[in-house]
């Protein structure tokens, strides 16, 4: 796919369908943890492009309020045959992330490598929807993925491109250094934790 261009939701479908799904490690991200370490049980957390649903199931088992968003009919039916398993419930919207309007800012948004699915040329307006979603002072948990050659999905998503992207006053970038989550030598992430500061309200709560 060039860069350019989007799939479709059938596409998305027929990958989740034939396994040609290799971003799904079958489990949680180990990024997750750092999540869960900086939010409390009961907050409002958004997971875009969620998929099956790994991280939507683990963070409602918890007790968090949870919404996720993808494009694929197939991927949201087993994340809910998964919540349904495992007793919990979530909001679920069959949507395009960037189409999507929220009726609420939420607390966190667990940005787990969707953006390395969106075509670079629509980066901008999605982190504008990033930004509008998201309450004042609410953390942004995004894992970007480095993959180091062109093209994709999954594109590759340099710090100094997603620090322009993501830039201040807008958006506060941690002192911390980032956490590495490994998929192999390449590609792998590097994971951050973002915040809006209070003056910017795009959303109302």
């Amino acid at each position: 796919m060039s860069s350019d261009q989007q799939a479709r939701p059938d596409e998305w479908d027929q990958k989740y369908q034939l396994g040609e799904t290799p971003w799904d490690r079958g489990t949680t991200s180990p990024f997750l943890g750092v999540c869960l370490d900086l939010t409390e049980p009961g907050s409002s957390i958004l997971v875009p492009g969620c998929g099956a649903g790994h991280e939507v199931v683990a963070l409602a088992a918890l007790g968090y309020r949870v919404t996720g968003l993808d494009l694929s009919d197939v991927a949201l039916s087993r994340c809910r045959e998964s919540l349904e398993a495992a007793g919990v419930k979530a909001e679920l919207y069959s949507v395009d992330a960037l189409d999507w309007e929220s009726p609420q800012a939420f607390d966190a948004i667990y940005e787990q490598t969707f953006l390395c699915a969106v075509s670079p040329s629509l980066w901008e307006p999605y982190a504008q929807k990033l930004e509008q979603w998201l309450r004042p002072e609410g953390r942004l948990f995004a894992a970007f993925m480095q993959t180091g050659v062109p093209g994709g999905p999954p594109f590759d998503c340099p710090i100094p491109r997603m620090q322009e992207l993501f830039s201040h006053p807008t958006w506060n970038w941690p002192e911390q250094p980032p956490v590495r989550v490994e998929r192999g030598p390449k590609p792998y992430e590097l994971g951050y934790v973002l915040t809006r500061p209070r003056l910017y309200e795009s959303c109302s709560a």
